[in-house]
């Protein structure tokens, strides 16, 4: 069911109380999206009757990026983008009708992989459908602990341009999310501005 795509802010907390947040108790299937040198999130995965994707890069829009102290950090690979959309193929066909996905703050990587399922799920066309579908289950009481938090939401730009050619979008998921995120633009503009453009 593709409005079953539920981005998780705060998961970290979530998931170190337990994965109590109603949202993610009554998701079938999980997407767990930690950064390259964080500890994985504590997950039982028998409470997911369809099966849990881990998927590890951080929140850059590029596949590698050295920092001026030398630091190293991993955007999305398109490997691991396909992947995120064939699971959510499996654990639909399999009858799953809701899948959580989680990362550290529920900000630019698990709504861009959320959104992009839900762009899968619901096919051509229907990209501006699957954005404002996030927006308005982002903004659900009960789904995260701010009531401001869709309004905070920034959608990684590595993934939603990775998303957009493996599903041969023409560039159609990357203008919806532009359009209907409000913070989209200017997050993937900062990362212009460190000559990381996507």
């Amino acid at each position: 069911m593709a409005d079953g795509f539920l981005a998780l802010p705060y998961a970290k907390e979530v998931a170190e109380a337990g994965l109590v947040e109603a949202d993610l108790a009554r998701a079938g299937a999980l997407v767990s999206i930690i950064g390259v040198r964080e500890k994985p999130a504590r997950i039982d995965e028998r409470r997911f009757a369809y099966g849990v994707l881990r998927v590890s890069f951080d929140d850059i829009p590029v596949p590698e990026w050295v920092a001026a102290n030398g630091s190293r950090w991993f955007g999305p690979y398109e490997e691991q983008v396909r992947d995120v959309l064939a699971f959510g193929r499996h654990v639909r066909a399999a009858g799953c009708d809701h899948v959580a996905v989680h990362c550290l703050h529920g900000r630019s990587r698990s709504p861009a992989v959320a959104v992009a399922m839900m762009a899968d799920a619901l096919g051509p066309g229907r990209e501006a459908e699957a954005v404002s579908r996030l927006m308005t289950r982002s903004a659900r009481p009960g789904a995260a602990p701010d009531p401001d938090s869709v309004r905070r939401i920034l959608c990684n730009p590595g993934v939603i341009r990775l998303a957009d050619g493996i599903m041969g979008r023409g560039g159609a998921l990357e203008r919806a999310v532009a359009a209907g995120v409000p913070l989209y633009a200017a997050w993937a503009g900062f990362w212009q501005a460190q000559c990381l453009v996507p």
